[in-house]
């Protein structure tokens, strides 16, 4: 068969179809990763800073973890004001009792979105404890906690109870929590029980 001037191969095509393709694919992630690092750079996120009452400017890069005390309150870029209120053992309740040998932990949270937007917030996805060890433990779900889930307004708040179970051994504990935001800090308080 004879080729036509001004006619493209059927490989041809394909070959130049499969080129444009890797191209906009290229492009498209590169725009992708210039917005999200100039959002995040936009929204403060990647920085924490400690809000107590001695607490000073810091005269040091942002970092990517700050460790606070029990009572503190964690400012988390322009996005959230995180405090620990408190942290307790507990043995349960009539309903929800540990497994022998655990004992609860029941930790006593507040946030308060101090962005210009509604934020979410999922205890399950954005706290965590763990020991010394490094072994994590699994928020439980029981008739005495009721953890901040959900939405909060700007310059709106919210405060919950996280429970964990743990060792009855285990005293020594990280709290952390890990907002899904792009680049967020993570703020993590030594809490005891």
């Amino acid at each position: 068969m004879a080729r036509r001037p001004g006619i493209l191969s059927k490989e041809r095509l394909i070959h130049m179809y499969q080129r444009f393709s890797r191209a906009a694919v290229v492009a498209g992630l590169c725009v992708l990763a210039v917005t999200v690092i100039g959002c995040g750079h936009r929204f403060g996120w990647g920085v924490a800073h400690s809000t107590s009452a001695t607490a000073s400017k810091p005269t040091t890069p942002p970092v990517t973890q700050v460790h606070f005390q029990v009572g503190q309150q964690a400012t988390i870029g322009d996005t959230w004001v995180v405090t620990v209120n408190s942290v307790a053992a507990s043995p349960g309740n009539a309903t929800d009792k540990p497994k022998a040998g655990t004992t609860f932990v029941v930790i006593d949270v507040s946030l308060r979105n101090i962005s210009s937007q509604p934020q979410q917030v999922s205890s399950l996805l954005e706290f965590r404890l763990a020991d010394s060890t490094g072994a994590l433990y699994t928020e439980m779900v029981t008739s005495f906690g009721a953890p901040p889930n959900g939405t909060v307004n700007s310059a709106g708040a919210t405060r919950g109870r996280l429970v964990f179970e743990t060792p009855v051994t285990q005293h020594d504990f990280v709290f952390s929590f890990e907002p899904q935001l792009a680049n967020a800090v993570k703020a993590l308080w030594d809490v005891t029980v």
